[in-house]
């Protein structure tokens, strides 16, 4: 009986953990994305503020000309912009300088 009893009880961890880490690991990614697009969003603020125009790109306002991270910076015009990035297949947070606002997509 005691036999049966450890590897059940292996079993039932393991099973916790794993729950657990699928449950948890989105809600990670989501945050850190979060934070990440907020930084953007503040960065892009700061430069128009002291320039008086939206930067081009993200290289303006000091991220790599290679980043193809999760987060996006899309410029529409002289002053609309969108930051976004994904939460799913398909579905993405963003945040519009038109409504000052985050948004689902």
């Amino acid at each position: 009986m005691k036999k049966i009893i450890l590897p059940v009880f292996i079993i039932f961890i393991i099973s916790i953990f794993i729950v657990s880490f699928f449950n948890l690991f989105p809600r990670y990614i989501h945050h850190r994305n979060k934070k990440l697009a907020m930084t953007m969003v503040e960065k892009i603020e700061s430069y128009r503020l002291k320039y008086n125009k939206l930067p081009i790109n993200e290289t303006e306002i000091g991220y790599p000309a290679t980043m193809e991270g999760p987060i996006h910076y899309n410029k529409y015009d002289d002053v609309n912009y969108i930051v976004s990035y994904p939460i799913g297949f398909g579905e993405s947070i963003s945040f519009s300088s038109k409504t000052k606002k985050w948004s689902d997509k």
